[in-house]
């Protein structure tokens, strides 16, 4: 999985949600969530509504890998926790979404 095209980051920026599945350990794709996603930098980030207990989130984090819709871009993606000094940054684009 490369990183992300500007193509596919403005479609992330665009968009109020994102649809995201995580593999299962067969390789098939579990059903899409919609979600919202922002972007910071050159990374598009989710989080779960109601907390890291969330299903999809746990299996996600599980998983490590999965797929996002979004406009006209669908691909694969890696799910990982960003690092501490992240959040606030991340907080703040929530905020302005």
């Amino acid at each position: 999985m490369s990183s992300w095209t500007e193509h596919e980051l403005e479609q992330a920026e665009v968009s109020d949600e994102l649809h995201v599945s995580s593999y299962r350990q067969d390789g098939t794709l579990r059903p899409y969530v919609t979600i919202w996603a922002v972007r910071l930098g050159d990374a598009v980030y989710v989080r779960s509504a109601y907390g890291p207990g969330n299903g999809w989130f746990r299996r996600a984090k599980a998983s490590g890998t999965g797929r996002v819709r979004v406009g006209d871009v669908e691909r694969d993606v890696r799910f990982e926790v960003p690092a501490d000094d992240v959040h606030p940054s991340l907080d703040d684009v929530y905020r302005a979404k």
